[in-house]
């Protein structure tokens, strides 16, 4: 017999989602999120290096990288690599299936890391042109040069 779920379980299914996503720089992530769609090609096989994660410049020995292939992305956050699935409609993009590895960073690597990561997960709006990519989202914006 299936039982109605209660207030209380859809609660704590929230509670373990935001969990999962507070812990991103020390664990391994699984964001679900949309399919692909249409607009991939305009990006495909492109990659690019990260300038500045939410307004600060990156750090030249843990540089950011992103990297777009058919409706995949992977890159590294300047410590962890991490990979997923992206839809671009439009100058709209998405990310879903986030995975990262789970090395641990510490000092002005692991603060740069919390930034990119709290950046690129609210990330809803993309802008390419001129060898720049800018992903923009409520936490500021990724700024990368082709490369």
């Amino acid at each position: 017999m299936h039982r109605p779920r209660s207030p209380h379980r859809r609660a704590s299914v929230g509670i373990a989602l935001l969990l999962v996503v507070a812990s991103i720089a020390s664990g391994c992530q699984v964001v679900p999120g949309p399919g692909t769609g249409p607009g991939q090609a305009a990006i495909d096989g492109t990659a690019w290096r990260a300038v500045a994660v939410a307004g600060r410049a990156v750090l030249a020995e843990a540089t950011p990288t992103i990297r777009f292939d058919g409706d995949r992305i992977s890159g590294t956050t300047g410590c962890n690599t991490f990979g997923g699935m992206f839809e671009l409609s439009g100058d709209r993009i998405s990310f879903s299936e986030l995975v990262m590895t789970e090395i641990g960073c510490g000092g002005a690597v692991g603060e740069q890391e919390s930034r990119f990561l709290e950046a690129l997960l609210v990330v809803d709006r993309i802008e390419v042109g001129g060898g720049s990519l800018r992903l923009v989202g409520t936490q500021g914006s990724l700024d990368f040069v082709s490369g």
